[in-house]
Formats: structure tokens, C-alpha cells, sequence
């Protein structure tokens, strides 16, 4: 039913989004517009009732992995800050320095519960904020609770009405399905999804006072986990702060976890006499200075801004973080950024806000792996219809000393393996007209080939996939955006003979994970650490992804449309796969 339900919903959909675009009078315009509407609403509710009775059937499969506690604010919550910008509300995050950086659970049915409680909260708020908190408390070494609280100023339940909220298609009462819209299935869904991995879900309400909903969930933790409060600084920070109130707490909060020395600064001039510091003691050490631009008027702020990048020999601009809400962008901002300049956007969360407060403490605080374990004699093939994913795959086979070829489909990949010997393929599983698992039974099946090692290579994560691949003769399965840590783990799993050095579990997570990264001048959505992991060593690299990523993404985009229009749901799917499959797309932000 899923299928035949989504794919008319789906033509539906994209004709009027083409509608839209089409040249129309105002009147038609306004027409489309609420049939636009009115079409996102219902396929909302389509989506609750499949939810639902997947749920009522027993359907829902829980899948149980390590995901770090920021993914899912960036999953959950910042996916809302512009929404919640554009009604003039707060969308506030806080972590407990105690919660650990990691653990394991369903992410994706925690990140759809508490979605559906920030889009709610957001909803129901005309004014005031919404906060998100978050913190832990162990069971033992391996288990505890997750605590996730959600709390907005808005309209509030009535007592008497807080029970129905979670009962199928019930809302607290019948205006407010006029006045908000909505199918009252949201809660009941996250109430079911709630109850099957164990957890609660409660909440504290009164009738214009704000509501209040408590999820606790039983995860579980590696051995060692550190807390997100944990940073190895060797030198105390110095920072100061002007304009700060409310995320003048997240620094308090974290004040002694990172060796933080706060200082208020009292006018803009007290903060360009801080940046003129260290210019004119020749290179002293630096302190951080924060400006807030919740408290400052932009016009003002702007002034400021060009003073510093009229003189940039007399100020370390460099040493200045802004702080400015989701939606803020200015053609000034932008100057501030190429001059060395940081920007931070909201909501603040700890590790996107110690990124920039320590710029200076790199050396000490990065984990310092051991050297990448080098790899002799080992011969690679890449098989990936997109050439810009052969040469990052290729790049990183070629930092642990493993030469690569790479091909674009499934008759050249056969004609190199029968002229040459290969160790190791990297098979990309969905190619233009053929799957992988198609291409490695052939390869399985000619005697005459020296069997290589064979990992799949796929942006999706079905279990689908990841059996069909096994048991097509596949090895290994790596997920896109694969990062070097994975392209090691799987050089250790197998080829441990051909390794030069001994290699330890640490500099495998290192790798994957970077715990640092310098500032780039990157806009927001690109994921720091990421990016760095995957094109520190070669930025020409990463332009060379991004050009072709306009390129083909814009290419792909039309061709969607087109799809669309002609009711080919398959070719649609297809061509998203390959769209997110696109390099350029892997260092971007979870949204």
C-alpha cells in the first residue's frame, strides 16, 4: 500500500511544484499555492497512517548502532532553526558536560520522536522559545538513560486533555486541528515508537503555561566513552564576551570542563582594544572574543565589522567568533569570513562552539594517532560510475601505500580483472543500468580470475542491500561517504600480511573521527571535521568535488523534474541515489 498510496501523492506533488514555477497570474498563483499546501499536508498524514499501522502490525524493526548525541541535535533539532527563527522564537540546545559523546540506539526512530516534538513545540509557541536538554545517567559502565526533555512556552494542554494527546488521531480539542492543522498522530506514534525500544515518554503542561515532554530511553555505551564535557586543553582559554545572555550559559556550563577564563567585555571599543592586543605585543598569545549579535543592533555591528577589516594589520581578526542566528546572512559577513573572521550559527552546541573557542590549542588537544599503517604489494580496483568518487577512494588507498585503477561499469571492471591480478575491489553498488551485485556473481563465477577481496561501496543503508551484497559473493560493506578510517579498517580486517607497521584500533578512530579540525572559512552546512578528514590533504580535491557537484547536481535536478512529470517514480529514485551519492554531499551536515 506504501508504494501505491506514495506514488500518485508523489506526481501529484511534483506537478504543482512545477505549477509553481510555471508564469501564472496572482489569482492562479494563490490557487496553486494552497493545492500545494493542502498536497504536503496529505501526504504528511499519509506518511502517520503508514507509520502507524506498520507500528499496529508489528512491522517496525529497531536498528541498534553507536551514533554520537550532536548527530541527533543536527538530525532533530537544527533542521527547525530557521522555522523557528521566522516566528521570532528561540530554539535553544543544552547538553550536560557528563552525557557521553556516543551511544548506542536507534537513531533514526529517536531522531523522528523527537522531530516530532521540537516541529510541535514550534507549532504551538507564538512566542518565547523552545529548548531541547539533554543529559545522562548511568546504570553501570555499559548501560543507562538517555534523558531528552523538550520544553516551549507556548499554548500548553489542559490536564484533562494531556492523556488524549497520545491516542490516535486526538488532538487536545477540536479547534485546535482548525486552528494548527495537523492529523493527531504524531504523538501517538512516538508514544508506540517510545514503548518498543523500552523508553517513556511523559509530559508536564498547563493551559497557556508551556508544555513540557521527557523521553527516557535505555541505551547503552562503549567501555571508556568520554563525556562531551571532556576536551584535553593544555593552557587555560581566555575569553571574553560581549552581547551574550542566554548563550552566555552554555560557557558557563562548560567552564571548567574546558579551562575557560570568561571576561565580560563591556562596548565594542573594550573588544577592538582585545583584537589590537596581539598585534601590537608581536604575536603574544591570543584570546577568543565573542560577539553576540542577539543583543546588537546589525546596522551597528556591521560598522563595527568593517572598522576591524579596514585595518586587518592592526586587529587579529581571527580571534573574533560572531555568533548570529540560522538565518543570518550578510554581504559583510561574508568579507569577515575570507579575512580570517569566525561566524557560528544557532543553535550553539558544545563541540560546534569548541571548534572555534580553541583554535590555538590544536597541537595539544587532537587525538595524535600513530602513523597510518602502510600496505605493500596491494593492488586495488574502483568500480564507480562517478569519476570525482574513484579519485577521493583512490586518494585515500594511496596514503596507506595501496596502488588503484578505476572503472565505470561492469564490462570494463571484467576486462581488468581478467588482464590483471587485483587484491581488492571497491564495487559501487548502484551504476548507471546495473547493480553491483550483478557484476561481482559474474566476477565469482569465472574461475580463470584470481578471486580479489570484494567490499560494496552504497550511500544506502537497507538491510536489503547489505544481504543482497553478501550474498552476491561480497566481503565487506562500506557506506558512503566512506573516510579513510573506513578504507584502513578494511585493509586491517584483511590484508594484515601486507601491513609495514603495526597498526592499533586508535589510529583507525582517529582517522574516522577527528576530534579537531582548524577553521576553513566554510559556510556553516559543511561539516568541519569532516571535511578535513576527507580533503585535508588535498583542498584542490575538495574544489574540484564541488564544481562538479553544480555541475551535476543541477544536471540531475532538471531530470528529477522531468521524471516527475512523466510519473517514473523508478527513474526518480534512481536519480536521487546518484545525487546523494555525489562526493561534495558527504562533508555537508546531517539535515
Amino acid at each position: 500500500m506504501s508504494h501505491e498510496i506514495r506514488t500518485p501523492m508523489n506526481a501529484v506533488i511534483g506537478m504543482l511544484v512545477l505549477l509553481k514555477e510555471a508564469p501564472l497570474n496572482d489569482y492562479s498563483k494563490r490557487l496553486v499555492g494552497k493545492a500545494f499546501s493542502a498536497s504536503e499536508v496529505l501526504l504528511q498524514l499519509l506518511n502517520d497512517i503508514l507509520d502507524l499501522s506498520r507500528i499496529e502490525a508489528d512491522h517496525i524493526e529497531l536498528d541498534y548502532k553507536p551514533f554520537e548525541i550532536e548527530a541527533l541535535v543536527q538530525r532533530s533539532v537544527e533542521l527547525f532553526a530557521i522555522v523557528a527563527e521566522e516566528k521570532g522564537l528561540k530554539l535553544r540546545v543544552n547538553i550536560a558536560p557528563s552525557t557521553p559523546k556516543r551511544v548506542t540506539g536507534d537513531l533514526m526512530r529517536i531522531s523522528q520522536i523527537c522531530t516530532n516534538l521540537v516541529g510541535n513545540a514550534i507549532k504551538f509557541t507564538h512566542e518565547g522559545s523552545v529548548s531541547v536538554s539533554i543529559g545522562f545517567t548511568s546504570s553501570d559502565d555499559t548501560h543507562g538513560i538517555l534523558k531528552i526533555t523538550i520544553k516551549d512556552t507556548g499554548i500548553g494542554i489542559r490536564e484533562e486533555d494531556q492523556q488524549r494527546v497520545f491516542e490516535n488521531f486526538r488532538q487536545a480539542d477540536e479547534s485546535t486541528s482548525r486552528v494548527f492543522g495537523g492529523s493527531g498522530l504524531g504523538l501517538a506514534i512516538s508514544s508506540h515508537l517510545a514503548q518498543l525500544m523500552g523508553a517513556t515518554l511523559t509530559l508536564e503542561s498547563a493551559e497557556n503555561r508551556g508544555s513540557k515532554f521527557t523521553l527516557m530511553i535505555p541505551v547503552d555505551l562503549a567501555e571508556n566513552e568520554r563525556s562531551i564535557g571532556t576536551r584535553h586543553v593544555s593552557s587555560p582559554i581566555r575569553v571574553y564576551h560581549y552581547g551574550m545572555s542566554h548563550n552566555l550559559s552554555l560557557l558557563e556550563t562548560y567552564r571548567e570542563h574546558w579551562s575557560l577564563e570568561l571576561r565580560p567585555a563591556a562596548t565594542l571599543n573594550e573588544v577592538r582594544s582585545v583584537l589590537a592586543e596581539v598585534p601590537a605585543r608581536g604575536g603574544a598569545k591570543p584570546s577568543m572574543v565573542i560577539v553576540d549579535v542577539e543583543n546588537i543592533e546589525t546596522e551597528t555591528l556591521k560598522a563595527f565589522v568593517q572598522d576591524l577589516l579596514a585595518a586587518p594589520e592592526q586587529y587579529l581578526i581571527k580571534g573574533l567568533l560572531i555568533i548570529v542566528p540560522a538565518g543570518f546572512q550578510r554581504n559583510w559577513l561574508i568579507e569577515f569570513q575570507d579575512a580570517g573572521g569566525r561566524i557560528v550559527y544557532e543553535p550553539l552546541t558544545p563541540s560546534k562552539l569548541f571548534e572555534h573557542l580553541a583554535p590555538q590549542q590544536l597541537d595539544e588537544h587532537t587525538i595524535i594517532s600513530t602513523p597510518s599503517p602502510l600496505f605493500r604489494n596491494l593492488r586495488a580496483l574502483i568500480v564507480d560510475d562517478v569519476q570525482l568518487n574513484c579519485e577521493i577512494v583512490a586518494s585515500y588507498l594511496n596514503s596507506f601505500g595501496v596502488d588503484s585503477a578505476s572503472v565505470h561499469n561492469g564490462a570494463e571492471a571484467m576486462q581488468q580483472l581478467e588482464s590483471h591480478p587485483f587484491d581488492l575491489v571497491l564495487m559501487d553498488l548502484h551504476l548507471d543500468g546495473e547493480t553491483g551485485q550483478d557484476i561481482v556473481r559474474q566476477i565469482r563465477s569465472h574461475e580463470s580470475i584470481k578471486q580479489p577481496v570484494i567490499a560494496a561501496l552504497s550511500a544506502s543503508i537497507s538491510e536489503h542491500d547489505r544481504s543482497s551484497s553478501y550474498a552476491a559473493g561480497m566481503d565487506d560493506y562500506l557506506t558512503k561517504p566512506v573516510l579513510p578510517g573506513d578504507i584502513q579498517r578494511l585493509l586491517q580486517a584483511f590484508f594484515k600480511e601486507h601491513a609495514t607497521t603495526s597498526p592499533t584500533p586508535a589510529s583507525a578512530e582517529a582517522t574516522s573521527r577527528p576530534e579537531h579540525t582548524p577553521e576553513t572559512g566554510l559556510p556553516g552546512f559543511i561539516s568541519q571535521p569532516l571535511y578535513q578528514t576527507m580533503f585535508g590533504a588535498d583542498p584542490a580535491l575538495f574544489n574540484r568535488c564541488m564544481r562538479s557537484f553544480l555541475a551535476s547536481s543541477t544536471e540531475m535536478t532538471a531530470d528529477i523534474e522531468r521524471c516527475l512529470q512523466l510519473n517514473n517514480p523508478r527513474e526518480t529514485k534512481a536519480i536521487a541515489h546518484k545525487i546523494k551519492g555525489l562526493p561534495p554531499t558527504s562533508p555537508t551536515r546531517s539535515w
